[in-house]
C-alpha cells in the first residue's frame, strides 16, 4: 500500500466523516442519549421538578419526552451549528451516531397521568427507579404489582376494565403470575367462599368474571334448600341475612308469595294468639308488616324494636 493511500485512509476519510456529521446538523430524533435523571432531579444535584421537562398532554393521558425546545431552557443548543457540546447529552458508538431508542408503549393500557397527579401522587411513586439512574433508561414503566398495591391501599378500582382495553373473559393473563389458585382456595373454599365475597368481593374480579358466579348461583340450589326449607326454615334465614337471598333471587321474589297471608294467619283465633308467634320470632312479622303496624292496635303499649333484634 502506497504512502499516499495510507495518509488518505488515516486522515482524509475520518475527517470527512466528522465534517459530514457537523455539516448535516444535529438531529434529535437520530441521536442516542447520555442522560442522568439523578443529576437533574436529585436533591443534592440540580433538583429540577419532573414537570419542568415532561409536559402532560391536553387530554391528560401522556407525559411527553422532552425535545430540544425544553432542553434549551437550560442548555445552549444550536441545531444548525452543532459542536462537541452536543456530546454532553448525545452519544456516538463506534464512530457512528447512536440512534435514540423509540419509547415503547403499552397499547392495551388505559391510564391518565393527570388523574394521578390531581390525587397528589409524585412521579417516582410509579417510576421508582428513575431518580436513581445515571444512564438514560427506557422505559421505567411500573409493573402490575406496583399498580395493584397502590389501588388496594388507596381504594382504587381493582376491575380489569379500569386499566385494560382488551379483556378476554375468563382468561387470566400470564403477567398476573402463577396460574395456580390462591392459598385461600383450599378444599373447603367452595363452601366458605360466600363470607369472603361479602368482605371484599372486588378481589374476586381480579381473576373471575361476574358471570362466573352465575354458573352456580342461578342453576344450582344451595344444600340448605331442602324439601322443608320453604315452610319451616327460610323465614328465619331471610331475617338474619337478607343479602344472601338476593345473590340468586330478585327483589320481588319474596312478594310473589308474601302477598298472601301465611297459613298460620288463617286460624280463627289468630288475633288472640298472634302474640305467641311474635314473641318467638318477631322478625318474621316485619317481613310483611311495617314496624309501626302494631301501633295501629296497641297504641304505643308495644315497642316492636325490643322484640325485633
Amino acid at each position: 500500500m502506497s504512502k499516499n493511500l495510507k495518509i488518505f485512509l488515516l486522515i482524509i476519510i475520518p475527517f470527512t466523516i466528522i465534517a459530514f456529521w457537523f455539516v448535516s446538523g444535529c438531529r434529535e430524533d437520530e441521536m442516542g442519549l447520555n442522560f442522568s435523571h439523578k443529576k437533574h432531579t436529585g436533591a443534592e444535584e440540580l433538583n429540577i421538578a419532573c414537570d419542568t421537562c415532561h409536559k402532560i398532554a391536553d387530554d391528560g393521558i401522556k407525559s411527553s419526552i422532552p425535545t430540544h425546545e425544553e432542553c434549551s431552557q437550560c442548555h445552549d443548543i444550536d441545531e444548525k451549528q452543532p459542536s462537541e457540546e452536543c456530546l454532553i447529552c448525545h452519544s456516538r458508538k463506534d464512530k457512528k451516531v447512536e440512534v435514540r431508542k423509540k419509547i415503547s408503549t403499552v397499547e392495551d393500557l388505559i391510564f391518565s397521568h393527570q388523574i394521578h397527579i390531581d390525587q397528589g401522587f409524585e412521579c417516582d411513586a410509579c417510576h421508582v427507579k428513575i431518580r436513581k439512574t445515571l444512564k438514560f433508561v427506557i422505559p421505567d414503566i411500573p409493573n402490575m404489582a406496583i399498580c395493584m398495591k397502590c389501588h388496594k391501599e388507596k381504594g382504587g378500582s381493582l376491575e380489569c376494565k379500569t386499566c385494560h382495553k382488551r379483556i378476554r373473559e375468563g382468561t387470566m393473563p400470564k403477567s398476573h403470575g402463577l396460574a395456580e389458585s390462591p392459598i385461600s382456595h383450599n378444599a373447603t373454599w367452595r363452601i366458605m367462599h360466600g363470607s369472603e365475597v361479602e368482605k371484599d368481593g372486588k378481589k374476586c374480579y381480579m381473576c373471575h368474571q361476574k358471570s362466573d358466579c352465575d354458573e352456580c348461583h342461578t342453576s344450582q340450589k344451595p344444600k340448605s334448600h331442602t324439601l322443608t326449607w320453604k315452610q319451616e326454615v327460610h323465614g328465619r334465614f331471610a331475617t338474619m341475612d337478607r343479602y344472601k337471598c338476593v345473590v340468586c333471587h330478585e327483589a320481588d321474589f319474596c312478594s310473589r308469595c308474601h302477598q298472601e297471608r301465611p297459613t298460620s294467619h288463617y286460624s280463627s283465633n289468630f288475633i288472640l294468639t298472634h302474640k305467641n308467634v311474635a314473641g318467638m320470632n318477631a322478625r318474621s312479622c316485619v317481613v310483611c308488616h311495617e314496624r309501626d303496624f302494631c301501633q295501629s292496635c296497641h297504641r304505643g303499649k308495644l315497642k316492636i324494636d325490643k322484640l325485633v333484634r
